[in-house]
């Protein structure tokens, strides 16, 4: 708990300075996340359906 408190002043400093820098890569990764996750949804009910199926 300590360590959250030390280190969000820091990280709040840092995403100041380079706010435009990290709203993009923040967007990148959220975009690239969101297909992941989409992905991987699909492959698991695909795979839990094939499991269903079974006798």
């Amino acid at each position: 708990m300590l360590q959250i408190l030390y280190l969000q002043p820091i990280c709040r400093r840092y995403l100041q300075r380079s706010n435009y820098l990290s709203t993009s890569a923040l967007h990148a990764f959220g975009c690239r996340w969101q297909m992941f996750s989409c992905f991987f949804n699909f492959i698991e009910e695909d795979y839990a359906s094939k499991l269903g199926s079974q006798p």
